[in-house]
């Protein structure tokens, strides 16, 4: 598939773990008993996954501590009443996870599975301020090894407990 022109400041292929040109995605929610808000955009940090506990919490369902391992609940968000979601997110291609902490992404060293992979082979961990350089073209990671490490170490963490949420 050839790429965007829309995407050019990005990398070029859905199999990378590197960001792409984020997509509007729009989501429609009506909250009965009263007029509707206005329509807005929110910058919050969320995941498809976050439904099942942001609607658990809508539906005043207490979920298990087993349910959803990696759903948070961002109801707030999805409300308009907050411009925050999660914290964090763990991002996974190619056996590979990045994680996503406010405007800065690290991907871990190592290799991926897929040998077509392209450039994204790197072996050393990679650091991006997304903020700054959305196209994650300037790694940040050597001017920068303590937030690697400490980003590292939680991205470990969560991978010995298969959870992302406590």
């Amino acid at each position: 598939m050839a790429p965007s022109s829309t995407n050019s400041a990005f990398h070029k292929t859905l199999a990378r773990i590197w960001y792409l040109k984020p997509r509007d995605i729009p989501t429609v929610l009506f909250r009965g008993g009263g007029a509707p808000r206005s329509p807005g955009v929110s910058g919050a940090l969320v995941c498809q996954i976050d439904l099942l506990a942001s609607f658990a919490a809508l539906t005043g369902q207490k979920l298990a501590d087993a349910d959803a391992p990696d759903s948070f609940n961002v109801l707030p968000a999805l409300l308009g009443e907050s411009k925050t979601g999660r914290e964090r997110l763990v991002e996974d291609a190619q056996n590979r996870l990045a994680l996503r902490e406010g405007e800065w992404k690290v991907i871990e060293g190592g290799r991926p599975r897929n040998r077509n992979a392209g450039s994204g082979s790197a072996a050393a961990e990679q650091l991006y301020n997304l903020g700054e350089d959305l196209g994650e073209t300037k790694d940040l990671g050597a001017q920068n090894p303590e937030k690697v490490k400490e980003a590292i170490g939680r991205l470990e963490k969560m991978r010995q407990n298969r959870r992302s949420r406590p």
